[in-house]
């Protein structure tokens, strides 16, 4: 039987540059920090929060249940579907079905931080809201998209921690593939947390830089870990249809676990990224552009760029985001892959101004430190990782001229 051809039609995003594709796409366009200094408990650190957000559109029947990650995957996925021209005047949205990934699981921390500062400032605990506990749901994100805009079909919540965005086009794609569904709305949203940051800091991979320019940097030798952001990234999948307009093609997927609780090892990588190519057919050679999940911890980043330099000795053009956004978390996967399929279907391709000092020990990856117009690009391989050694890979085939 005849593969079926699966296609990225729309895109949406929420990031610390604001709300939109737009807001996303100028600020790295135009090389601009997003990230601020912060403190919490006297503690100074540096994050990426999402600005002026404005929930005024989110009926008050949905918004009640909606934890800030709710409210953000909801604004992203209506960008989406207004940019694949997914309306419930064309389309039955009872059919859609919905795959969206949040890392916190089902305990969010912002329930516990509310929780747990009342006990410590009263020494009991008054009431619990009903909205409060429905927003600990591991599942709540999916749940709120589907039911705010009336998705009947597949809802499904991944558990991939920082790799859930990518997981969720992957097992939507397979789902697709199988003739389960035919349009899926998917990816990640997050939102920030203190409890967050300071639970990366005692794993020891959060950044202890307090320059916003200069703390979440990924693949430099100044680099000391991750910088926490927020934000929202949903694409929606379809069919491929000769006249329908599309971002980019998936060709391929892969996914496996390292065994390793916090950094992911080369082999497993490698291994990953070798599933994805076999996938799709391809080559390591074929492959022209890398987007790294690149996080600026130290092991971390080594194992990926060693991977990345075994596999493609080719030195295909390879880029890092979040030495721009910081890291988004469940979310990071999806809007990286949407600010990198809509730049090379203009022919841009995205380098990193902030990577100063280039760690050799990384291996040897062809890193951009400016945007450069990138001659046919083709096939692009993204890769996203998750606390618990959750490997994944996607390779898609760019429409050039979207």
């Amino acid at each position: 039987m005849k593969k079926r051809r699966i296609v990225i039609t729309g895109v949406g995003c929420v990031s610390p540059y604001g709300t939109g594709l737009t807001a996303l796409m100028t600020g790295i366009n135009n090389y601009k920090c997003p990230l601020k200094l912060d403190n919490y408990l006297d503690r100074e650190y540096v994050v990426g929060k999402v600005p002026d957000f404005n929930e005024k559109d989110i009926p008050r029947e949905h918004s009640r249940t909606m934890p800030r990650m709710g409210k953000y995957a909801y604004t992203a996925t209506h960008e989406a579907l207004v940019r694949a021209n997914i309306n419930p005047f064309t389309i039955d949205f009872s059919t859609i079905s919905t795959v969206i990934a949040s890392g916190y699981g089902s305990v969010s921390p912002i329930v516990s931080e509310k929780i747990f500062e009342e006990f410590l400032r009263t020494g009991k605990i008054k009431s619990i809201p009903a909205s409060l506990v429905l927003q600990m749901l591991g599942n709540i994100t999916a749940s709120n998209i589907a039911s705010a805009f009336g998705f009947k079909g597949r809802c499904i919540a991944p558990a991939a921690a920082c790799a859930g965005g990518i997981q969720s086009i992957i097992t939507a794609y397979e789902s697709m593939l199988l003739g389960k569904t035919d349009i899926v709305v998917c990816g990640g949203s997050e939102e920030f947390h203190n409890l967050t940051h300071m639970t990366f800091l005692k794993l020891g991979i959060a950044s202890t830089g307090l320059d916003p320019e200069y703390s979440s940097v990924p693949f430099d030798n100044n680099r000391s870990g991750v910088v926490c952001s927020e934000g929202a990234g949903i694409v929606t999948l379809q069919e491929y249809q000769k006249d329908l307009p599309y971002y980019a093609e998936i060709v391929g997927v892969g996914t496996n676990n390292s065994t390793d609780m916090v950094y992911s090892n080369k082999n497993s990588i490698i291994e990953c990224m070798k599933e994805a190519l076999d996938d799709a057919h391809l080559r390591p050679e074929d492959i022209t552009h890398i987007n790294t999940h690149a996080t600026g911890t130290p092991e971390g980043d080594i194992s990926e760029g060693l991977a990345i330099s075994e596999l493609f000795p080719h030195r295909p053009y390879v880029n890092i985001l979040k030495g721009y956004l910081g890291h988004t978390m469940a979310a990071s996967g999806t809007i990286e892959l949407i600010a990198n399929i809509v730049s090379l279907s203009k022919g841009l391709w995205y380098g990193i101004n902030n990577l100063r000092d280039y760690d050799t020990k990384c291996g040897d990856l062809n890193i951009n430190t400016s945007h450069i117009v990138t001659p046919e690009p083709k096939y692009l391989l993204k890769n996203s990782f998750g606390l618990g050694g959750i490997n994944t890979t996607i390779i898609v085939k760019i429409n050039k001229g979207e």
